[in-house]
């Protein structure tokens, strides 16, 4: 702000946007109308939580921060990336060819089947495809609340890109 507020620099559109951001000068400090107590006795916001339950704030370590944000989402978008290409092309594949058995075959090792149906029987596809499911929606979960937590958070977004 200070630096919009000297005489030669002229750059109204920023000093303007500051201005509406509230920013002050760097000669005014900063006064907190919450007391030591209060501030202490404050439930922990959405993001806080999160911060905390993955140790991704811990002072003075700027860079085990962002290591492990980064590490997170890079894990959560493999996942997801895995199971939405084993939802599309379920193990086993799909049969290539219709085979249907003449009455008087003796040959019981392959049942009848058409083209385009999947090989893995019902009941293991439904395990699989829940179990799928699951890990689908947990890591898209995960990497919307990473993702959020980074857009509601423009200071440690910024921080974020530039410091890594």
């Amino acid at each position: 702000m200070d630096i919009c507020l000297q005489e030669e620099l002229q750059q109204k559109e920023v000093g303007d946007i500051l201005r509406r951001a509230k920013a002050k000068p760097s000669s005014s400090p900063a006064v907190s109308t919450i007391t030591l107590a209060d501030y202490f006795s404050q439930k922990l916001s959405l993001l806080e939580r999160r911060d905390k339950y993955l140790g991704l704030k811990v002072k003075g370590q700027k860079q085990r921060r962002c290591n492990i944000g980064n590490v997170i989402l890079v894990v959560a978008i493999l996942i997801a990336t895995a199971t939405y290409q084993s939802g599309i092309s379920p193990p086993g594949g799909y049969w290539q060819d219709d085979y249907n058995p003449p009455a008087n075959n003796t040959n019981k090792g392959q049942k009848p089947h058409e083209a385009g149906t999947m090989i893995m029987s019902p009941s293991r596809i439904y395990f699989f495809f829940t179990l799928n499911s699951i890990a689908f929606y947990a890591s898209v979960s995960t990497i919307l609340i990473i993702i959020m937590g980074l857009l509601t958070q423009p200071h440690y977004m910024f921080q974020h890109v530039f410091s890594c």
